[in-house]
């Protein structure tokens, strides 16, 4: 299990990675990873810890990046803000208008390039299904909301569901997607 953190220099944060045993908690590492200064959103897959460090709007930190756990030191990064990882790909995206990119998750080289429409929620992988959300319009101020279901090979559409209301998150689970709404949770069963 990892965990991020940080602690305050006089130049500023300093990012910490730790490395923490899962059954029961203590500390096995404690790093400092060459990220910059803003925190990232972490996942673990082929030797590498993944996260995001910057704004969903691109602001501050170096977007989506992979570190070595031992070290701290960089593997890759792109300057994108959200990030869904799992042992075959890293899918990183932005917002407004920016492409969502497939990336291998060991080298950070592009595989694809799709350029969906706003997204609301970070993407989820499940199977060989990428999951994220897209605002299609705003209808009397509100965004109609888009689950977009995606081939992982290619990041071609399979299919979306209109749940007009803006979607907060994506979560995979026990065979599901599940989609947490503004007022309501929906949950997806996805097929190959």
């Amino acid at each position: 299990v990892y965990e991020d953190s940080s602690f305050l220099t006089p130049n500023g944060d300093q990012p910490l990675l730790t490395e923490l045993n899962e059954s029961d908690g203590t500390v096995l590492r404690t790093v400092l990873p060459q990220i910059g200064h803003a925190k990232g959103v972490l996942a673990a897959a082929n030797g590498l810890v993944y996260g995001s460090n910057a704004s969903a709007f691109g602001g501050l930190g170096i977007g989506a990046f992979a570190v070595h756990p031992e070290t701290g030191a960089l593997a890759w990064n792109r300057g994108y803000g959200f990030i869904a990882v799992d042992s075959r790909v890293a899918i990183v995206a932005g917002v407004y208008g920016s492409p969502m990119l497939r990336l291998d998750p060991v080298s950070g080289k592009q595989r694809w390039s799709q350029l969906p429409g706003w997204l609301g929620a970070s993407p989820v992988v499940a199977g060989n299904l990428l999951y994220d959300s897209e605002a299609a319009s705003f209808d009397s101020g509100l965004p109609t909301q888009f689950v977009v279901v995606r081939r992982l090979s290619d990041g071609s559409r399979v299919a979306s569901f209109d749940v007009r209301e803006g979607i907060r998150s994506l979560t995979p689970s026990e065979g599901h997607i599940y989609a947490a709404g503004a007022t309501r949770l929906y949950a997806l069963v996805p097929s190959p």
